[in-house]
């Protein structure tokens, strides 16, 4: 996890994260901050190209940070507290890498708090999708 992210930008995440997940209700903040880096690690394994040439690639700027730690925090509110690296992992991998994380791709030109909410509804939309069961009849 070498990606140099502004400080400020992690802090405002995080702040996001556990406003949204209410972890530190049910979590001690050592637990709360283990969720975020287990986050983050599984970001890195299903996403590892994009984070392996941040220069080229959103999931490390603010966009990008701020979307997933709201993802994160649904994440561990639908888990209820039994969450894991690899249950973030396995949660990823069905729809965050279908998306071009490139400067280029589906969240160039969001910025700021307005494009951060578009790109969290943009991953919800496309998680939603991805747990949708084609059923054929007859």
């Amino acid at each position: 996890m070498n990606r140099r992210a502004s400080l400020r930008t992690m802090q405002k995440a995080v702040k996001r994260f556990l406003t949204r997940s209410r972890v530190l209700e049910t979590s001690t903040p050592e637990q709360a901050a283990r969720l975020a880096l287990d986050f983050w690690t599984a970001v890195t394994v299903v996403l590892s190209d994009a984070w392996l040439k941040p220069r080229k690639h959103l999931i490390s700027k603010g966009v990008g940070v701020y979307a997933l730690m709201d993802i994160a925090a649904d994440l561990v509110v639908e888990g209820e507290g039994r969450v894991s690296r690899e249950h973030f992992a396995a949660e990823l991998s069905e729809f965050v890498p279908d998306f071009d994380w490139s400067t280029s791709g589906a969240f160039a030109g969001l910025g700021g708090e307005k494009g951060a909410a578009q790109a969290a509804r943009m991953l919800r939309d496309a998680r939603r999708r991805s747990k949708m069961k084609v059923v054929q009849v007859g």
